[in-house]
């Protein structure tokens, strides 16, 4: 887990920086070796379209007290739901799906299973010097 971490801060920043001189030297984006000659970008791509939704929509929105009050009742209902889950989670293990149906350790299991269903748990006998 922690080399993902290590991956993505060292490869995903040195990526960034790439593309990013990429564009300050006005590269192509496709074919880095060619350079634009007095390039001027799209009017389209000067406005940022999805700033101005959460400007002008969302913004106002989380501000009124009845849409902040819906997000918490959300938020605590969905924790109240994921603790329930976790407390009556139960495990069951069965170990014997990892084993080959055709060998003898399977009967043997079965078996034992089926004429001491109450043995409990199975203890080791070890001999010699540990």
């Amino acid at each position: 887990m922690i080399c993902v971490f290590f991956f993505q801060c060292t490869i995903f920043v040195a990526c960034l920086t790439l593309d990013q001189t990429r564009a300050d030297e006005n590269r192509d984006a496709c074919v880095c070796c060619y350079k634009h000659k007095d390039y001027q970008p799209a009017e389209c791509s000067q406005t940022d379209r999805l700033q101005q939704v959460f400007e002008k929509i969302v913004a106002p929105l989380l501000r009124l007290t009845a849409v902040k009050i819906t997000i918490v009742v959300i938020t605590v209902g969905l924790l109240a739901a994921n603790l329930y889950g976790t407390i009556n989670l139960e495990q069951e293990t069965d170990l014997t799906i990892y084993i080959p149906s055709d060998t003898y350790a399977v009967d043997f299991l079965n078996k034992q299973s089926e004429y001491f269903p109450q043995s409990g748990v199975a203890g080791g006998l070890y001999f010699g010097e540990l």
